[in-house]
């Protein structure tokens, strides 16, 4: 009797993990969002409109059934309200300054977002928490200039170019570089307090590519490395 009790106890606890490993952790989708129909019949999200939410969940459609595949451009700008989001895998867009001076401190994209306008999250001075779609090659222009609570920041494992004052003003101490990467632009790690460059202490590592350590020019063109350093 009592193994037969053991057995049953063992599938009711299988069975309440597999409930919560579909349902517990849900995200309910944010109501009451603006949004702006697209040439291919999708839309994209263009404003808070009457969402009351401060952790907003884009939803995958709208209420009439429209794909959302876009953030568009400033649509959460200089928002005060909202603490975080969460970007469904419809997405493949985030528009130019789409939230630029908000107070956002939580940014979760799925791997389906390709690409990030410039100044996107520039100036979000809370924002300390970012997960980065995979599927991005790049990091735009001063996508997240000033975010001066951004500590640490995982790169994807694609990447081929870091664009002008993408990091610039923000407090990242370590960095990997993925081996992807080509081109990082002036400026994109200025004034970061860099200590630990690819596991390697920074000064060693400069000294040993030949890059500054803020990357603004050359210091050794005859021991340039792979990656190349552009100068504006």
């Amino acid at each position: 009797m009592r193994k037969k009790v053991t057995v049953i106890t063992a599938c009711l606890l299988i069975l309440s993990v597999s409930i919560f490993a579909l349902f517990g952790n849900h995200e309910k989708a944010s109501e009451g969002l603006e949004f702006t129909a697209l040439d291919d019949n999708t839309a994209s999200v263009s404003g808070i409109g009457e969402c009351k939410d401060q952790d907003i969940v884009i939803p995958s459609k709208t209420p009439d059934g429209k794909k959302v595949t876009a953030i568009a451009d400033n649509a959460f700008e200089q928002n005060r309200d909202i603490r975080s989001v969460v970007i469904p895998d419809t997405v493949t867009d985030i528009g130019q300054m789409a939230f630029k001076d908000s107070y956002i401190t939580d940014v979760r994209m799925s791997d389906s977002v390709t690409s990030i306008g410039h100044d996107a999250f520039r100036n979000c001075i809370m924002l300390h928490n970012v997960t980065l779609s995979g599927s991005l090659t790049v990091i735009a222009d001063r996508t997240f200039a000033d975010c001066k609570d951004l500590r640490t920041i995982d790169l994807p494992p694609n990447l081929m170019e870091i664009r002008s004052g993408a990091f610039m003003g923000c407090a990242i101490n370590e960095i990997t570089i993925p081996d992807s990467v080509q081109t990082i632009s002036s400026d994109a790690f200025y004034t970061n307090p860099l200590m630990i460059i690819n596991g390697e202490d920074s000064l060693e590592w400069c000294e040993r590519t030949g890059f500054h350590l803020n990357w603004i020019h050359y210091v050794n063109e005859d021991e340039k490395p792979d990656i190349e350093i552009i100068s504006e």
